[in-house]
């Protein structure tokens, strides 16, 4: 039996200079690992590809307000693909990523900045999957694959105190 594919497709907005972002590289580096353990772990059935837009703080706050009604930024949203069932593909959706934000965060709770921004990613990724974190029991169950797939790369436990 062959498992399933996931592939991402980087897109980076205009506005956005990656030098500023050292992590980007590590972490870009990284995505083939991740893209392979999401599809052991996380169950995936089929081919499936998505879209990973690194976004500035001001996108990332325009999306939200239209999205979520939260005039600021965050770390990450992800939009499921709406295609009709008669129509063949394998897209899933786009992930937005604030790199500010990322970093942010990173730094606020002492993480390695590569790592938190692969976790987010995984993250956003989970959400196309139809994963969730609204109740209690689905944020176990999503927590539990975001552990096993980073540990899987070599990455701690995002949800411990550090």
């Amino acid at each position: 039996m062959t498992l399933a594919t996931l592939k991402i497709d980087i897109d980076i907005a205009e506005d956005i200079q990656l030098t500023a972002y050292p992590e980007y590289n590590e972490a870009i580096s990284t995505l083939d690992r991740l893209c392979k353990h999401v599809c052991k772990y996380a169950d995936l059935t089929s081919n499936a590809t998505c879209t990973v837009r690194f976004v500035s703080t001001e996108e990332s706050t325009n999306l939200n307000n239209t999205y979520r009604d939260k005039n600021s930024p965050t770390n990450v949203l992800s939009f499921p693909a709406e295609i009709p069932d008669y129509i063949k593909s394998d897209f899933i959706g786009d992930i937005a990523v604030c790199l500010d934000v990322v970093n942010t965060e990173a730094h606020q709770q002492n993480k390695c900045s590569s790592n938190h921004l692969i976790h987010i990613i995984l993250h956003g990724i989970l959400h196309l999957l139809d994963y969730d974190h609204i109740t209690e029991e689905d944020a176990e169950v999503m927590e539990k694959y975001e552990k096993l797939v980073l540990s899987q790369l070599g990455i701690d436990d995002p949800y411990q105190v550090q």
